[in-house]
């Protein structure tokens, strides 16, 4: 890993704790890719526990893959960085890995330093050299749990 690398993951950390307001409605509803309507969409409980930290379960309710001007999409520039807009309940320790593509080359293993109730967090990846143009996936895991997998491409 270099220090472009860490310093991608460090930032990344910092928006992941933060606190950032990007509007996402807290009561797990996302937009329905057919128009205005909302339809809910329910993640599986990943039962964490946050090492004593808290009193509550890491409870993820919506994923979805946006650009950085935080609209939602599953189409890519080359050049774009993805983020994984989450939101839910997330305890002190949980772990998420993210993996960008099928190999665990390109990856990204966190772990939360604070414990957040009705929150959204937003890590997010690009590869050094970019994204290559086709289609790809991002396969999302908490607590070693598969949440869930999230195609895009790239043009």
């Amino acid at each position: 890993m270099n220090i472009k690398s860490v310093g991608r993951l460090v930032l990344g950390l910092f928006v992941l704790l933060g606190t950032i307001a990007y509007g996402a409605p807290s009561n797990g509803m996302t937009p329905s890719k057919t128009g205005d309507k909302k339809e809910e969409k329910r993640m599986p409980d990943t039962s964490t526990t946050s090492n004593g930290a808290s009193d509550f379960k890491t409870k993820v309710r919506s994923v979805q893959l946006v650009k950085g001007d935080r609209t939602p999409s599953t189409v890519f520039e080359s050049d774009d960085i993805i983020y994984v807009m989450m939101t839910g309940d997330f305890a002190k320790g949980t772990q998420l890995a993210l993996f960008w593509g099928e190999t665990t080359e390109l990856s990204q293993i966190l772990t939360l330093t604070e414990s957040k109730k009705n929150n959204m967090i937003a890590p997010y990846f690009q590869p050094k050299a970019g994204w290559t143009k086709g289609k790809h996936k991002m396969i999302l895991f908490v607590d070693k749990q598969q949440i869930g997998e999230y195609p895009f491409e790239v043009k």
